[in-house]
């Protein structure tokens, strides 16, 4: 059985491969950087609801998937796209 785990630092998505199987997930700086916002509006937009909540990888560290972030800008973009086409 295959077993890796890469962790970069500073922005760059890190990937764990266990087996055949791959994950990928993301940090706060990570978030901060693709979405353009700081870590105190992520946070208050999941606490609201807005924004996928985060796995805790230990007591310290918060991760989220790669595809439910993914679906969150998806899902995002459609609601701007939708509001801005309806002015």
């Amino acid at each position: 059985m295959e077993s890796i785990l890469n962790i970069i630092k500073e922005g760059i998505i890190r990937e764990v491969r266990v087996g055949e199987i791959s994950q990928q997930i993301l940090f706060i700086s990570d978030l901060e950087k693709m979405i353009g916002r700081d870590r105190m509006t992520l946070r208050r937009w999941w606490m609201d609801g807005k924004f996928p909540k985060p796995v805790k990888l230990n007591d310290r560290t918060l991760a989220w998937h790669v595809h439910s972030i993914n679906e969150w800008i998806s899902q995002y973009i459609k609601v701007n796209v939708n509001f801005e086409l309806m002015d």
